[in-house]
């Protein structure tokens, strides 16, 4: 026997049948690496880090392929506009070439990643490899590779310290724009 409530009733089928629900926080915003080696920043100058596991000049943050989170002092993010070559470390400075999903627990699958090695004006993207990135609400997880050669490494920085033109031109006196 169907029994119904009056307020099942009078209650219109749509009403009923809409529910919300908040969307369910993937592994990754809880179960990361971290990447906070200071000289990761889109300020520091060159040196040999890679972010390649198994090789002597390993960044000291890195830990192999696995999702990472950015902290200072390195930065939080990943640049969307170049540093330049020998910048964050290293000789190929690694940012992203698109967005950063703007959705809480979003994922952005196959996000490109660039090399900038600098041989000229085609050179920003010399190497590449992609990534996942997930926006965990107050920061960003990246699925991170070890990086195609050695002398390359993922950068980061902090938008609410600095602007990439502003790092642009304090490091060369012109502008990205």
């Amino acid at each position: 026997a169907l029994v119904l409530s009056l307020a099942q009733v009078f209650t219109p089928t749509a009403a009923r049948a809409t529910s919300t629900t908040a969307e369910p926080m993937p592994q990754q915003c809880s179960d990361y690496m971290i990447l906070d080696d200071p000289t990761r920043t889109v300020y520091y100058g060159p040196e040999m880090y890679c972010d390649v596991y198994d090789i002597a000049t390993k960044s000291p943050d890195w830990q192999g392929p696995a999702w990472y989170r950015m902290l200072p002092p390195a930065g939080i993010m990943m640049p969307q506009k170049t540093p330049g070559r020998q910048r964050c470390g290293t000789g190929m400075a690694g940012w992203l070439d698109g967005q950063h999903p703007e959705i809480q627990f979003q994922t952005t699958v196959n996000a490109r990643v660039c090399f900038d090695i600098d041989f000229g004006p085609d050179s920003n993207c010399f190497q590449e490899s992609t990534t996942n990135i997930t926006n965990c609400g107050q920061f960003y997880v990246y699925q991170l590779q070890d990086t195609p050669y050695c002398d390359a490494r993922y950068c980061s920085y902090d938008p609410v310290e600095l602007n990439m033109d502003e790092v642009e031109e304090k490091l060369t006196g012109k502008s990205l724009l």
